[in-house]
């Protein structure tokens, strides 16, 4: 049994945190790594919270668009080519990733699709799993590291 104050606990928490984004921050840096990445995301205030935090870690290597429709998310995959698409399990009030994730396919079919949502349970993981998608994130556990080590992964292949 551990006997440990809680509080330096948090601290340690805290400061492991900050060491992932500077270590994040330095390689991107040294590597001038730049990354392409669309964030598809229907709710604004959500999409402020996706992309705030990966401006602040990749600065001028970040290249971000947002699509917040299906429609636009198409567009976007015609004109450009991305690293990742961060993706919103549940667009325009009825598209969920099963109806959004062939549209990313046929534009981009080896494109990794990392899945945000509000609400992953223990069977929607499932059927997100079945369908491909390997990466899922609640998002409220979204963290700029959690995020960053996800698109780097993306630009250089793990």
């Amino acid at each position: 049994m551990s006997t440990s104050d809680p509080k330096s606990s948090r601290d340690r928490g805290g400061s492991a945190h900050l060491e992932r984004l500077s270590s994040l921050r330095k390689r991107i840096r040294e590597e001038a790594i730049v990354a392409r990445v669309l964030v598809v995301e229907d709710q604004k205030q959500d999409a402020h919270f996706i992309e705030t935090p990966l401006r602040r870690l990749f600065g001028d290597g970040l290249r971000l668009d947002t699509a917040a429709t299906v429609r636009a998310m198409a567009e976007a995959l015609k004109s450009q080519k991305y690293d990742i698409v961060l993706l919103d399990d549940q667009m325009d009030a009825d598209q969920r990733v099963e109806a959004t994730l062939p549209l990313i396919r046929l534009h981009m079919p080896k494109v990794p699709v990392v899945v945000v949502s509000h609400l992953l349970t223990r069977v929607r993981r499932a059927e997100l799993q079945r369908l491909g998608i390997t990466a899922l994130h609640a998002k409220d556990d979204l963290d700029s590291a959690m995020l960053g080590e996800a698109i780097l992964d993306a630009v250089t292949g793990g």
